[in-house]
Formats: structure tokens, C-alpha cells, sequence
């Protein structure tokens, strides 16, 4: 048997990604069968981003490794992502019912299992049932899918609609229409055009405001984009009502909070510093002041995963934990150790740079670069390794006439969770940052504040009711 015949191409194909109809990516997808004993399948994505952040240009990649068996059920991954030069490798493999995976890059490593259920299905599996649906109006189908994205397994449902004259590019094509929903978000709807072989020609999402592909061919997709990408920080801004003056030293504000197709409600944290209203199927109302440490705010103990190390937060790395100590050693309280670890923060991230995706605590020590992520990843280890519980928070906050997607730091002090900015570094944090989601940053914690954020990126309007400052 030669080599050729080895390995057979089930499909190979090309599409351009845009986001609110601006070109910024491509994605080339390949599914192999493979005729080895046993016989599997492989498929790999590979997608590649080029955006700007504030006008810097910004370039990320995701490399998708998938061996199913030839009944399209997950045997094995491999995530490869590269976010500003920061790589990470993460592998899972299926063994004795469970799925153990491991994440390795910049230094850091972690390890965690979770439970397997045999039915779960890759690409190949989720593209074996469109095809045995024969693409039949108002066929529907349930089904278990692992998003390596969150590291877990979602229910999944698929309905087809129909067949639909679809355009793409100069061309008008009849596709077969089809509606994919999972529980991981489920705001999140993709719409999918497909051609009777199962091959992608178009998909769009309601994720960040309306994300759509287009099937091209290979020369079209690794050709330079025409005309500017996407500024996805000033994209997702949005604009106040209203010009809040000194909104650094703004204690107590309202804000009404609408989101287009949802209740905002559902997915806004309520802490003692902020209050959240439902006021419609689309509307909260937001509460915030401004508050310091020492308050009794009965808030429940954290848990273990806010105290010790993990992939991002690397609080007891010796380098760590001898930089909080003598950062520390002069304060005498858990909140003036709490301050001097902000203050050191803001002051040594010298390079305040939007060209790094989301690094490790230890990488921003070494590079001292980094943005409002970098700042509030460090705080969080420097915080454990002084012994005090800490999250990060992500949220919005009041720059210059619009809300800005923004990260910063929480500490538990006395039994309260009291915010920190190490990126702004004010006196405590301004009733201008709106919390929507916080997490240990923990492996299935990140997973749970990438959810609560998910559904309302590109979908919020803020309007400031009323707002006080300090005298």
C-alpha cells in the first residue's frame, strides 16, 4: 500500500473571516482519514488574526488538532495558541472514561481531568450527522461536542432549515441552511450554509456583533486584506451619554445597562459595592460606589483556587513570592500590603503595551510589558504569594467619553472583596468600572468568566443616570 492511499482527504477548505464586514483572518480547515489500525480521522483548523489595538497591530493564531475514530467520536487534541507572541500548547487525550489535559507555555504548566462521556463528537462526527440528514428540511439532532475553547463537553442541537440561494463574493450559490446552538453560551447562534457534500461555504454568528466566514479559495485567503482591519478596541467601545468629568474620583454612580436581544441582568455580578436591577427583557439597572478595604461585607470565604498558583497566576514561583515578600515588608495590614503590591505594579510594567495577548504572571515579571490584562494577572500572584485571596475582574470602565472593556484585580481583606487597579493606581477604584465578570483564572474558572462575558461582548449600551465625585 503506498503512502498516498494511506491517507484520504474527506474535505480541505479556505475562508476569510470578518467582523462587522471588515476582513481580519482567515481559516484553512483539512479532514484526513487516516488507514492505520485502528483506522481514525484527523482534522485540522488553523486561524489566523491580524487586528489592531489602539491602532497597534495585533496578530494571534489557534492550530486545532483533532483524531477522532471512524465513528466521529473524540479520541484526542492538540490547541495550539500564539497571542502576540505568547504561546500556549494544550493536549487532551481520552483514557479510562475521563479526558486529561495539560497545558504547557511561557514557563508554566498545569494539569486537569475531567469526566469523559463516550459519545462525545469531533468535527468528523458533527459532519458524519449533517450528512446523514441529508440536508432534510426541519431535521434536528441532539448531540454531546467538546469545545477545547472552554475544555468541556456541551449539549449540542443542529436544525435545517432549507436550501437558500446564498451569495458569496460575486457568486450566488444554493446551499443548505442549518442552525447550530450549544449550551456552553447559549446566546451564541451560528448559522451555517453548507453544500450537499458537507462542505462550509458560510457561517455568521451573533459572537462580537455579527462574525462572519466565506469559503475562497487558497491563493484569496493568504492574500493581503484589503483596506484596514479592524480596531478592536475602539469597535467595542461604547459611548456614554453623557461626559463624566474627574471619573477618577467618581464614588457613587447609576447606570442603565440595555443589551440588544437579552437580559443584561442574567449575566451581571452583584457584589456590596455593585447592585444590579432587572428592569426588562433587555435592561438592568446598575448600582456602583466606590469602596475601600476593612468594610464587613459577609462575603463567603474563597475558596482554595483563589489562594494558591495556577497556569496564569504563578504565586508560588520562588521569584514570585521573594518580590511580594520585599514589596510587603514594611506594611503592616493586609490592605497596605495590598496597596504597596498595586502601586509596584503600576510602576514597573514600564513598556504599557498593547501588542501582548494574555501572559503569564511570570512572563510580565521578566518582560515588564504588557496591558490592562498583564497589570491585573501580576497583582493577582503577587497578592496570593502575600497571602491574600485574590481574582481577577473584567468589566468596563469611563475613559474619555466612552466605556471601555477593561480587567483589573480583586483581594479578599476582612470578609469583603475590595477592587484594585494596578493599571490606574488611584487611591481605591473609581464607581466607573462596571463588573461583569471575575474569575481565579483557575482552569475551570476561566472557563466560567469567558461565558459570563461572551454574551454580551458587542451587545451593550451604558447610560449614565446620575453620578457623584468626591469632594
Amino acid at each position: 500500500m503506498t503512502g498516498r492511499e494511506e491517507i484520504q482527504v474527506l474535505d480541505e477548505s479556505w475562508h476569510i473571516l470578518r467582523l462587522r464586514g471588515m476582513p481580519f483572518g482567515m481559516l484553512q480547515s483539512r479532514m484526513e482519514k487516516h488507514n492505520t489500525e485502528p483506522p481514525v480521522v484527523r482534522t485540522t483548523q488553523t486561524t489566523h488574526i491580524t487586528v489592531r489595538r489602539m491602532g497597534i497591530p495585533f496578530e494571534a493564531s489557534v492550530r486545532m488538532e483533532f483524531v477522532e475514530d471512524v465513528a466521529g467520536h473524540l479520541l484526542s487534541y492538540r490547541r495550539i495558541a500564539n497571542l502576540g507572541g505568547s504561546e500556549t500548547v494544550q493536549n487532551g487525550t481520552v483514557r479510562d472514561g475521563k479526558m486529561e489535559i495539560t497545558t504547557t507555555g511561557e514557563g508554566a504548566s498545569s494539569e486537569r481531568v475531567i469526566p469523559w462521556e463516550a459519545e462525545v463528537l469531533g468535527p468528523y462526527g458533527e459532519r458524519t450527522l449533517l450528512l446523514k440528514s441529508g440536508f432534510k428540511e426541519g431535521f434536528t439532532a441532539s448531540y454531546k461536542l467538546f469545545v477545547p475553547d472552554f475544555a468541556t463537553i456541551t449539549n449540542a442541537t443542529l436544525k435545517v432549515i432549507g436550501k437558500e440561494a446564498t451569495d458569496i463574493g460575486a457568486n450566488t450559490f444554493t446551499l443548505n441552511k442549518v442552525l447550530l446552538e450549544q449550551s456552553v453560551i447559549p446566546s451564541l447562534k451560528l448559522e451555517a450554509w453548507y453544500d450537499d457534500e458537507g462542505g462550509l461555504f458560510k457561517s455568521h454568528t451573533n459572537f462580537l456583533g455579527g462574525l462572519i466566514t466565506f469559503r475562497v479559495d487558497e491563493e484569496e485567503a493568504l492574500a493581503p486584506f484589503a483596506g484596514e482591519t479592524p480596531d478592536i478596541i475602539l469597535l467595542f467601545m461604547i459611548p456614554s451619554n453623557i461626559v463624566i468629568n474627574n471619573p477618577r474620583r467618581v464614588r457613587s454612580a447609576e447606570y442603565m445597562l440595555t443589551a440588544t436581544g437579552m437580559d443584561p441582568a442574567r449575566y451581571l455580578p452583584s457584589e456590596d459595592y455593585q447592585q444590579v436591577e432587572r428592569i426588562s427583557d433587555d435592561t438592568a439597572r446598575v448600582t456602583v460606589k466606590a469602596v475601600k478595604a476593612n468594610r464587613d461585607a459577609n462575603a463567603a470565604p474563597p475558596a482554595e483556587e483563589f489562594r494558591r498558583g495556577n497556569f496564569y497566576i504563578q504565586s508560588d514561583d520562588e521569584e514570585v513570592r521573594a518580590l511580594s515578600d520585599s514589596i510587603t515588608d514594611e506594611a503592616d495590614t493586609p490592605w497596605g500590603r495590598a496597596k504597596a503590591l498595586e502601586r509596584w505594579v503600576n510602576d514597573n510594567i514600564r513598556e504599557k503595551s498593547m501588542s501582548v495577548g494574555f501572559a503569564t504572571a511570570k512572563t510580565v515579571l521578566r518582560t515588564r510589558a504588557g496591558d490592562c490584562t498583564e497589570h491585573s494577572v501580576l497583582l493577582a500572584a503577587l497578592l496570593r504569594a502575600a497571602g491574600i485571596p485574590s481574582r481577577v475582574a473584567s468589566g468596563l470602565v469611563y475613559s474619555d467619553g466612552a466605556f471601555c472593556y477593561h480587567m483589573w484585580t480583586e483581594a479578599y481583606i476582612g470578609s469583603a472583596w475590595t477592587p484594585l487597579d494596578a493599571t490606574l493606581s488611584a487611591e481605591s477604584v473609581d464607581a466607573t468600572h462596571i463588573k461583569l465578570a471575575d474569575s481565579s483564572l483557575a482552569d475551570a474558572d476561566l472557563e466560567r468568566m469567558f461565558r459570563g462575558l461572551a454574551p454580551v461582548l458587542g451587545k451593550l449600551k451604558v447610560e449614565v443616570r446620575d453620578y457623584a465625585t468626591e469632594e
